[in-house]
């Protein structure tokens, strides 16, 4: 009898090992994202200017089309600046960027409302992946158009490019929409946005 007893403890050892090795975190998926920035009036006429800079190639066709990407699911007109014209949004790639993968660094005039927004992608951080190039471009346009994060994963805006997705949900719509508000309502007079972050 206690033969038998030692083998059903071992028994019971063994299964909450494989159990242990075989269990999988499930990562929180996002139930709402954080609505952060309107423009001021530049946004009045529908239409911000953008430049990409330090991208050739393939690199140079997913920033367009993740910028485009933004154009297509908001209305926004995003038109590349030309000559020597300081755009609104300038994208700056780097191959030797350092580990952040992507940067919005926004600046704002004395009542709180989006003047300008530099991008920054960096290559190193991944490889020069042109998929990752993609998604980190259209995540960092998001926040330059006003999306914050989310609180999980599985939406553009996810605080991780290995939690997001390579494109833009209804709930990243959703979120840039809010912030830019004031444009959709009565473009003749920026506002605040009236809710601090939208529902997925």
């Amino acid at each position: 009898m206690k033969r038998v007893h030692l083998a059903l403890f071992a028994l019971m050892l063994a299964a909450s090992a494989l159990l242990a090795k075989t269990d999988v975190a499930v990562a929180a998926v996002a139930t709402s994202i954080d609505v952060c920035c309107p423009w001021n009036e530049k946004l009045a006429d529908g239409d911000l200017t953008y430049k990409i800079s330090g991208a050739s190639g393939a690199t140079l066709t997913a920033m367009l089309d993740a910028v485009e990407n933004w154009e297509t699911e908001t209305g926004i007109t995003l038109t590349p600046a030309t000559g020597r014209t300081k755009p609104d949004i300038a994208l700056k790639f780097k191959t030797g960027g350092g580990s952040v993968q992507g940067q919005a660094l926004r600046k704002f005039d004395s009542n709180g409302f989006v003047t300008s927004v530099n991008i920054n992608v960096s290559g190193m951080a991944f490889g020069i992946d042109v998929g990752a190039v993609h998604q980190i471009t259209m995540h960092e346009m998001g926040h330059a158009l006003g999306a914050g994060h989310a609180n999980g994963d599985g939406v553009l805006m996810s605080p991780t490019i290995n939690g997001g997705v390579d494109g833009i949900t209804s709930c990243d719509r959703a979120a840039v929409l809010a912030a830019q508000n004031w444009y959709f309502e009565d473009p003749s007079s920026p506002t605040q946005p009236s809710v601090t972050s939208v529902s997925c």
